[in-house]
């Protein structure tokens, strides 16, 4: 099925934790699902997200940074935002900017690169 003139888009969000301050950032096309899944994954002592951390203290406000971005945007945004909070933000993964084909491509040429090193450096001890 096709909709006309729908775009999906995406929001960049903040919890902070409002007894000492620290921050997570996140971003999300569905805003909604995505707080009630913080949410409920700390509450069921379920969560591996760093968000925990904002959530603990049972004071917290949610607030939306930006929105209307597309994928590629929300990621950058995200990434700018946990650096500008830097220390206070507590999250403990930074979003990928690269698309997993980009990053795989960047892997295997540093593998080679360090290979063809280590190949020169065996050929000239020898």
């Amino acid at each position: 099925m096709q909709i006309n003139n729908f775009t999906k888009t995406y929001s960049v969000y903040s919890i902070r934790d409002n007894t000492n301050q620290n921050i997570y950032i996140g971003s999300t096309q569905n805003l909604t699902s995505r707080i009630n899944t913080h949410i409920s994954s700390f509450k069921s002592n379920n969560s591996s997200c760093s968000s925990v951390k904002v959530l603990k203290n049972d004071n917290f406000t949610i607030d939306v940074l930006i929105c209307d971005l597309d994928k590629q945007d929300a990621k950058h945004s995200e990434l700018n935002f946990i650096n500008a909070y830097g220390n206070k933000c507590v999250n403990n993964n930074k979003p990928m900017i690269i698309t997993l084909k980009e990053y795989q491509q960047l892997y295997n040429k540093r593998y080679r690169d360090a290979n063809k090193k280590i190949t020169v450096i065996d050929s000239y001890c020898n």
